[in-house]
């Protein structure tokens, strides 16, 4: 087996964002991380002895030190990844501390924090990164095109939850990893309701239903603003999922389709309430009646897409895009963001009474403070 040289190990320290200096640390510190990130997760530390054993390669998966033995809640996830991969890497060694970094618990440092990165065979669905104050979420699954199974629809969820309330975050981009963006609803999903009983396929159905428009609902309420980097082809669910973002930057060989009818399905990931927000209604049937796919050029021409861009500058291009749309006040953003997602079913009063709230909100921000009185200095 492979082993992980010091190099490695301060490297993956640094990443997770926690040095812990000691072994006791390690059952202290390091059993609620671990247990959180369950058996994909282990520990870090910047123990000399387990530096020293990594640098000599005398700690590999299968060989640790009796030190580290007695430490069984650690001990006993390596050996999950060991018996899983046959082989440690140092992006699976942080798992568990990356995900804590991210949630605020460890000490931030300057370097980018990844959340589920792993080798295929201990892939997790949906990855996160928070660099420079912008979170990028990756749908995972490019095996299957980025398909949505229940399990990346939980990560989703819970990745959603955390950006909302890291202040850190200024905006967040959704992508897919691989050639696609996303191919909707992952078939073996269907394939297992064709197999259930009748008397369970409604049950089933229903609850899938009400977590899928949890994670919708999570990335269109976000306070945050929120840019689908579409990447390729974005097709039933995965089109539902970049209309519910507040814009989107499409590449040249992107793709959308609202193909729920060719499955003998409605659309049930928001395209019935945001594609005739963005197109209008008589498209918007169109485009759901046919089924057809929508190249990268016709959608934005239709409005579909906002802004087009090279493939290999899709993601520069977004992060560029998020930087100067959180130049201003986060608080006033998040009341303006709010507002304008009820504007097409409020009247205009209404929408006047909500903006003088927030208004009311704003005056007492220091965020105001500071930029009337900058403005007030150079006059």
């Amino acid at each position: 087996m492979t082993a992980l040289g010091g190099a490695g190990l301060a490297e993956a320290a640094a990443l997770g964002g926690l040095a812990l200096a000691g072994l006791e640390a390690i059952a202290d510190a390091g059993a609620g991380l671990l247990a959180r990130a369950g058996a994909l997760a282990a520990a870090v530390v910047t123990n000399g002895e387990l530096a020293g054993a990594f640098a000599a390669g005398e700690l590999t998966c299968g060989a640790p030190p009796q030190a580290a033995r007695r430490r069984s809640t650690a001990w006993l996830r390596i050996r999950r990844i060991a018996d899983t991969r046959q082989q440690c890497s140092w992006n699976s060694l942080t798992l568990a501390l990356s995900r804590s970094y991210a949630d605020g618990e460890c000490g931030r440092g300057d370097c980018p924090r990844t959340i589920g990165a792993m080798s295929e065979e201990a892939r997790v669905p949906v990855e996160l990164t928070v660099d420079g104050g912008i979170a990028t979420v990756t749908l995972n699954r490019p095996e299957v095109r980025n398909a949505i199974d229940d399990a990346a629809r939980t990560e989703l969820s819970r990745i959603l939850e955390r950006v909302s309330h890291d202040s850190d975050v200024r905006a967040l981009i959704l992508t897919g990893a691989g050639t696609a963006f996303c191919a909707g609803g992952d078939i073996k999903a269907m394939q297992q309701r064709l197999e259930a009983s009748a008397g369970d396929v409604a049950a089933n159905g229903w609850r899938r239903q009400r977590h899928t428009h949890e994670a919708v609902n999570a990335l269109h309420e976000l306070e945050k603003p929120t840019i689908a980097a579409v990447n390729g082809a974005a097709a039933g669910l995965g089109c539902d999922l970049a209309l519910c973002c507040d814009l989107i930057i499409a590449s040249e060989t992107a793709s959308f389709s609202m193909s729920y009818v060719l499955r003998g399905l409605v659309p049930d990931g928001g395209g019935l309430y945001f594609l005739p927000r963005r197109v209008g209604l008589p498209r918007a049937k169109e485009l759901i009646f046919s089924a057809r796919r929508v190249s990268a050029q016709e959608a934005l021409a239709i409005g579909l897409a906002d802004r087009l861009v090279k493939p290999d500058e899709l993601l520069a291009e977004a992060r560029r895009w998020a930087d100067e749309l959180t130049r201003g006040s986060s608080i006033a953003l998040a009341l303006a963001k709010s507002i304008l997602d009820q504007s097409f079913e409020r009247g205009v009063e209404e929408v006047f009474g909500l903006g003088g709230q927030a208004q009311a909100i704003c005056y007492t921000t220091s965020e105001h403070r500071q930029a009337v009185e900058a403005f007030l200095k150079k006059a």
